[in-house]
């Protein structure tokens, strides 16, 4: 029979999967870890960035996945210098990209993954139970992004409490490592929401508000401010394109006050 050899190094990674393989055949199911791999092999559209929005009556061709020059906000400075003290550490860091929806949050986080982190890996389960398989896996090594692009989805509602649970004891252990994720505001206040005393509900979300209140937290605006896009413009050419924006999309500029 052949042999196989597991060089010693990567002993306790391969001993984590075989484990988690042997629960799921337990269970009649075979298991598929969302392993991590270089963060220059995932794009955008993996990630779940929102493309450029398509005009009316567009091409043909025009409807493949495109985003938008990336036009740098204050945010993004406060959370590439977020990734940048990560990086430089010897602990696992939870950030949380938090905004409205088509604030600009998943693009934000992957821009800021892709300038500041460009030699980790980045491991992106897609469910909780993913989530979970990878972190009893113990396939989060040391310079690894943790990609939770709409957190709620692994913290809210069945298995939540488990995978942040788990997530919480891997925050425990040496980094350098990464979680990442992205939240809207209102998720966030639910999750961290401590009940009232004398209230008879039960609480539903200890562990993810334990893991949530570590969070070191980036706010993006929903929309550009007049100062943002006059940086990037210059001042003559932003009140002609300002004048443009207030006529052929009304509704989804709102100028800051």
């Amino acid at each position: 029979m052949p042999s196989t050899s597991i060089h010693a190094e990567h002993g306790g990674v391969a001993a984590g999967y075989i484990g988690v393989l042997r629960q799921h055949l337990a269970d009649g199911q075979v298991a598929r870890i969302d392993r991590p791999r270089p963060v220059v092999e995932w794009t955008a559209q993996q990630l779940g960035v929102h493309p450029a929005i398509h005009g009316v009556n567009p091409p043909d061709n025009d409807y493949a996945f495109v985003l938008p020059t990336y036009l740098e906000r204050d945010h993004d400075q406060k959370l590439r210098s977020c990734l940048l003290n990560a990086a430089c550490g010897e602990q696992a860091v939870l950030v949380l990209v938090r905004g409205s929806s088509c604030s600009g949050k998943t693009r934000a986080a992957f821009e800021a993954v892709r300038a500041c982190l460009h030699g980790w890996q980045l491991a992106f389960p897609k469910t909780p139970r993913a989530l979970l398989d990878l972190l009893n896996a113990g396939a989060l090594a040391a310079h690894t992004v943790l990609w939770l692009n709409e957190a709620q989805n692994y913290l809210d509602g069945p298995g939540g409490e488990e995978a942040a649970a788990a997530l919480r004891s891997r925050m425990e252990e040496s980094g350098p490592l990464l979680v990442l994720g992205t939240l809207w505001p209102e998720y966030h206040h639910n999750l961290t929401a401590t009940p009232q005393p004398g209230q008879r509900t039960t609480d539903a979300h200890p562990n993810a508000r334990a893991l949530l209140d570590q969070a070191v937290l980036v706010d993006v605006p929903p929309s550009f401010t007049a100062e943002a896009l006059g940086r990037v413009f210059g001042r003559d050419q932003w009140v002609r394109v300002r004048s443009l924006i207030q006529i052929i999309a009304p509704r989804r500029w709102r100028p800051a006050r």
